[in-house]
């Protein structure tokens, strides 16, 4: 590979091959940081688009009339159905102000690293490590509760709701176990 193809901000390769390691030996965990922070970012919408669909479902569908010709009550009026998604769309707000403040700490971190600073590398990656282990966790989890929600409709490849999950699931084991990245 010609000596001009090879990028990298904080090492180098000299022409004679020699290999100049950054300063900060642990600057390669940036990248995983932001990675882990945009992943914090992300699993708010994530579980948005899940809570809206259950949501918007539980409005429209009615059941359970104890009286004939009353009209039956709509689904998002039983406690059980307010218990269960209620709590999913608080959990929406607090993953987003939880990934923009991620975000914005990485940003912050990404500024400092023009005058070399490193001094926040190991907070940031302790945090994005556990947040991206729970957030995603939360996310997975109440996907799966919204799709059930639905009942027999969120089954059904109409719902969208069998789709999302089967695309968001894998997030769980990006950039490792989440077990493993708590203990980070």
């Amino acid at each position: 590979m010609p000596h001009e193809h090879v990028q990298s901000w904080h090492s180098q390769m000299m022409e004679d091959g020699t290999y100049v390691a950054p300063k900060a030996r642990k600057i390669n965990y940036a990248t995983m940081v932001r990675v882990r922070a945009d992943i914090v970012r992300r699993a708010s919408l994530s579980l948005a688009k899940a809570v809206t669909i259950a949501v918007r479902y539980s409005c429209v569908r009615r059941q359970t009339s104890a009286d004939a010709g009353v009209k039956e009550t709509q689904v998002l009026d039983f406690e059980h159905v307010q218990r269960t998604l209620l709590p999913l769309l608080a959990s929406v707000y607090a993953l987003h102000f939880a990934g923009s403040e991620m975000q914005a700490a990485y940003e912050r971190f990404e500024h400092g690293l023009q005058d070399n600073d490193f001094s926040a590398l190991p907070e940031l990656h302790a945090s994005s490590s556990g947040l991206k282990a729970l957030c995603t966790w939360i996310t997975a989890d109440g996907i799966e509760t919204c799709r059930r929600m639905c009942g027999g409709h969120g089954y059904m490849q109409c719902s969208g709701l069998v789709q999302h999950y089967g695309n968001y699931v894998a997030a769980v084991t990006y950039e490792g176990d989440n077990n493993v990245m708590m203990l980070q």
